[in-house]
């Protein structure tokens, strides 16, 4: 009788201790960060992202899928239950939609159900740059000042063959780019360029510059260049025009410049037209000066136009701005 109440009391034990155990034995996902950034993708292909899901816990971790954020994207997942120290992988899909191929960031997710009590339901999102077989960063150039330059970078896709870059050229010659390097890359090459405003060009006519690739689906892209910096040097009338003037006769106008920073000094006043001749005079005030431009009208026999740019300079030589100039002449 004795042995069967010991036997009976040490079952009774083995079987707290096994329940207890059991209460014990939970699971816990770890995934690392739930938002990971892909880089860049080609924009009409399949995008595949992977997430990795392991169970740090003691008890097996059941995970299925609730939604993704879009129809375009699919998921599949390589095991619903993960025994504890074992891991399973999450592979999302994207596919662009037909004639709605996109470019740029982008984002999508999806959401999961588990049986860890402490992530009960979790999100998981990839982002994405979708670009073409060729592009560039920036998009767009902005030079702050005429003297400083800028990187302009070229990215070539691997995409069953590496596109060649032919050329990059600015558009105008307010322009000047020069190539830095090449950098090999996983799936892609890297070029790099500096781009720099050349100063003896006005600030206000549009500049660009043209990338010529050997990519058949981007032979050809566009780069905005924008000069934002605020015009050192102020001048009115902002361009010189003495309409129609007598041949071998003798005309002067005159601007006045202001500098907007008054430390500045107009040193210099150049012409790129023989027949009409800067004279730069220091004004009253402590950043203003007169500018005096006069016209020798050339003998002409039939009616005739001169333009010119006067530039005008600091005593380092830095560009400080341009005026155009404009007359007609007439025998």
């Amino acid at each position: 009788m004795v042995r069967w109440r010991v036997a009976l009391f040490w079952a009774g034990c083995l079987l707290i201790v096994a329940g207890s155990c059991w209460a014990w034995a939970e699971p816990k996902l770890e995934t690392g960060p739930r938002t990971v950034d892909f880089g860049a993708r080609l924009n009409y292909r399949e995008v595949e992202c992977r997430f990795t899901l392991s169970n740090a816990g003691t008890g097996p971790l059941e995970v299925s899928i609730k939604k993704a954020s879009c129809g375009c994207t699919s998921q599949m997942l390589s095991g619903e239950t993960v025994a504890p120290g074992q891991s399973a992988e999450l592979l999302l899909t994207h596919k662009a939609k037909k004639g709605k191929t996109r470019t740029g960031m982008q984002s999508f997710s999806v959401e999961l159900a588990t049986n860890d009590p402490e992530n009960a339901e979790v999100a998981l999102t990839a982002r994405v740059k979708l670009v073409d077989q060729v592009y560039v960063e920036p998009e767009s150039v902005e030079l702050p000042d005429e003297m400083d330059a800028q990187p302009l970078r070229v990215f070539c896709m691997d995409d069953g063959g590496m596109p060649e870059v032919l050329s990059v050229e600015p558009a105008v010659a307010s322009v000047a780019v020069e190539k830095v390097g090449v950098e090999k890359q996983e799936r892609q090459t890297v070029h790099a360029y500096r781009v720099k405003r050349v100063p003896s060009v006005p600030r206000g006519e549009p500049f660009s510059i043209v990338v010529r690739t050997s990519s058949a689906r981007v032979p050809v892209i566009e780069v905005p260049v924008k000069v934002s910096a605020a015009l050192v040097l102020d001048a009115k009338p902002g361009r010189v025009l003495f309409g129609v003037v007598k041949a071998g006769s003798a005309i002067e106008k005159c601007v006045a410049l202001t500098a907007k920073d008054e430390a500045v000094n107009v040193a210099t006043c150049t012409s790129s037209e023989g027949a009409i001749t800067p004279v730069l005079i220091k004004g009253d005030g402590a950043g203003e000066w007169n500018l005096a431009v006069k016209l020798t009208a050339p003998p002409v026999t039939e009616i005739g136009t001169i333009k010119a740019d006067l530039v005008l300079r600091d005593d380092t030589g830095r560009w400080l701005h341009t005026i155009p100039v404009v007359a007609t002449v007439a025998p």
